[in-house]
């Protein structure tokens, strides 16, 4: 049973800035695979742990996260598993959003670079709402990006609005990449008055250090990536 194309963002944002990835992506799995209520018992039980690489002791410590947040409830005499909806966790969680992003079951797998892209996609539409603003207010949530125009978001922007480390943040943003979930340019600024790149440079504008790149036969500032993305968003009320 594959049911589940849209999550609401807030729950995304949820598994990246507090590092839930594993519990979240767990609980996703069970809303996509069951219709309501799940027993984990026998074939179902190792059907988890063999499709998330995880222990038995693993499971049983997700579900209990899971039972404490409210978003399982659990009827100790059936040993059944209560699933609950998204409308039933956006108001315990007080989440006021009401966009949601599209989904597929492949996202389970490396739920972190997921979680990642869609925040650096929230970055890329604000842009868009700034660039935008004092015209004609329309929502920003569509089928498809709100332009396909590359905006630049700057590697200390990720760090500061995920949360992690520069390397951790580097690794992620290239998985996004290699997965598809973003699409890059990068950007260098030429410096015309500067032939070579040698240390005598850092001495007089320090400030360039690790910055600068030899791109063809010019020396270059490196300038924050550029990025479009692949998500679809949409605002969504939850049954």
């Amino acid at each position: 049973m594959i049911k589940l194309k849209w999550v609401p963002v807030p729950i995304v944002q949820k598994a990246l800035i507090e590092k839930r990835y594993r519990e979240i992506s767990f609980f996703l799995y069970l809303k996509m695979t069951n219709s309501g209520y799940v027993r984990l018992l026998g074939s179902k039980k190792k059907e988890i742990i063999r499709n998330f690489s995880i222990s038995n002791s693993t499971v049983s410590r997700y579900l209990k996260i899971l039972i404490k947040w409210g978003w399982l409830g659990y009827n100790r005499e059936t040993q059944t598993y209560y699933i609950r909806g998204f409308k039933y966790i956006l108001e315990k969680e007080r989440y006021l959003s009401k966009t949601a992003v599209h989904f597929q079951p492949c996202d389970l797998f490396d739920f972190q670079t997921y979680s990642f892209s869609v925040q650096v996609a929230l970055l890329l539409r604000s842009q868009f709402r700034k660039e935008r603003r004092g015209g004609e207010q329309k929502t920003w949530c569509s089928n498809q990006s709100p332009a396909l125009r590359f905006r630049p978001v700057s590697l200390s922007v990720m760090e500061q609005v995920v949360g992690l480390s520069k390397d951790t943040v580097v690794d992620i943003k290239k998985r996004s990449i290699e997965m598809g979930y973003l699409k890059r340019n990068q950007n260098f600024l030429p410096l015309y008055n500067v032939k070579n790149h040698s240390k005598e440079i850092y001495k007089i504008a320090p400030e360039l250090y690790g910055l600068l790149r030899k791109v063809g036969s010019d020396i270059c500032i490196q300038q924050p990536d550029s990025f479009v993305d692949h998500h679809i968003f949409k605002r969504k009320k939850w049954g």
